[in-house]
């Protein structure tokens, strides 16, 4: 399945899946004042350490200076 989605959408099942995720932690980051582990939750991440480390990959930056950037 994996393959079939990589040649058909161009990025890895997984890439796109954390790609949805850390879109959705962005707007939630932005509107929320909920903790770092309650929007990891809340975007599929069962550690707040793994979200972390995904969002700063993605984006270049750490959740909170995300956070502290845009409020």
């Amino acid at each position: 399945m994996s393959r079939l989605f990589k040649q058909q959408v161009g990025i890895g099942l997984l890439d796109y899946i954390n790609m949805v995720r850390i879109e959705e932690a962005k707007k939630l980051l932005k509107s929320e004042y909920g903790n770092l582990e309650t929007i990891a939750r809340k975007v599929g991440y069962t550690n707040v350490k793994t979200f972390t480390r995904v969002f700063t990959k993605t984006e270049g930056i750490t959740p909170g200076k995300y956070r502290e950037k845009f409020n």
